[in-house]
């Protein structure tokens, strides 16, 4: 109660606190964009990003041309796809 007393007695008290605190707020916000580029994170309002996954779609089906190496795999998975399908 006395500090604020003093403030509205001093107003030049009353500035240096405020500067203080607004210069501790400034710091603290440039803190933060530095680690949000530092996380390369980006800017954004009112998207939901868990919504825009469209291209996510999943499929059982097996693109042949896209299973590289491991034959003996690839065999027994195209044997086990045919035993499925019969």
């Amino acid at each position: 109660m006395a500090e604020a007393v003093t403030s509205a007695l001093n107003p030049l008290v009353f500035r240096l606190k405020m500067a203080h605190k607004v210069k501790k707020v400034t710091e603290n916000l440039d803190s933060l964009a530095n680690e949000k580029n530092k996380f390369r994170l980006t800017e954004g309002v009112g998207e939901n990003e868990a919504d825009s996954f469209d291209w996510r779609i999943t499929s059982s089906l097996v693109n042949e041309s896209e299973i590289y190496g491991r034959d003996k795999e690839k065999r027994r998975a195209d044997q086990f796809a045919a035993r499925q399908f019969r």
